[in-house]
C-alpha cells in the first residue's frame, strides 16, 4: 500500500513538474463564428479595453466583404488565457480599400520591417507588449494593395505551434514559447 502511494506521488509531482517547466501549452479550445463577432471581444480573458488603445478591427462587419474568419478562444492552464482572431476583408477596389488605410493608419505604426518574408503592408498597434497583468499581444493590419484585402490580426498569449492559420501572416520574430509569466 505504502509502495502505490509513494508511486502515485511520485506520478503526480512528474506531471506537475513538467506542466509548470516542460509543458508549452494546456488549453481548453472553443471557436467561434462570423456570427459571433460582435461578441467575441467579450470573451473572458479579452480585456483589451484595459489597455485604452484604438481598435483596428472593424466594429462592425455588416458593410464589409468578410473572406475569411477565424477565432479562437484558449483557457489555458494555470493561469492565463489566449485568443488567436483572423478576419479577412475584400474591398471592391482601390478606392473603398484607402478609405479603410485612413481609419487603420493613425492609430497603428508602419511595421513592414518586422514582416520582411511578406509583400504585404504592415501596420501594428502592438508586436508583443507585455502590459501591466503580465499578458503579450499582438495586433496588427496586413494590407495587400494589389488585391485590396486587409488582414487583421489579434493574438494574445498563444505559442506559435498553436495558432491555426497561416503563419505567413505572423511577423518574422513570432515567439516559439509564450512564457507563463513574463512580468
Amino acid at each position: 500500500m505504502k509502495k502505490i502511494r509513494n508511486i502515485l506521488l511520485i506520478l503526480i509531482l512528474s506531471v506537475m513538474f513538467l506542466c509548470f517547466t516542460g509543458c508549452d501549452y494546456i488549453a481548453y479550445k472553443n471557436y467561434y463564428t462570423i456570427d459571433d463577432y460582435t461578441e467575441i471581444w467579450d470573451l473572458t480573458g479579452f480585456d483589451y479595453k484595459y489597455i485604452d488603445l484604438d481598435f483596428i478591427f472593424p466594429a462592425e462587419i455588416e458593410n464589409y466583404e468578410v473572406t475569411d474568419f477565424f477565432c479562437r478562444h484558449d483557457e489555458q492552464l494555470p493561469l492565463i488565457e489566449g485568443h488567436q482572431i483572423l478576419l479577412e476583408v475584400q474591398f471592391p477596389d482601390e478606392e473603398a480599400l484607402a478609405g479603410e488605410l485612413e481609419r487603420i493608419i493613425p492609430m497603428t505604426t508602419q511595421c513592414s520591417e518586422h514582416f520582411k518574408n511578406s509583400s504585404l503592408d504592415a501596420y501594428a498597434v502592438s508586436l508583443g507588449e507585455v502590459i501591466e497583468d503580465g499578458w503579450s499581444f499582438f495586433e496588427y493590419a496586413l494590407v495587400d494593395k494589389n488585391n485590396y484585402k486587409v488582414y487583421f490580426v489579434y493574438l494574445q498569449d498563444l505559442p506559435k505551434k498553436e495558432i491555426e492559420f497561416s503563419h505567413t501572416l505572423l511577423p518574422d520574430d513570432y515567439p516559439v514559447k509564450i512564457p507563463l509569466n513574463p512580468t
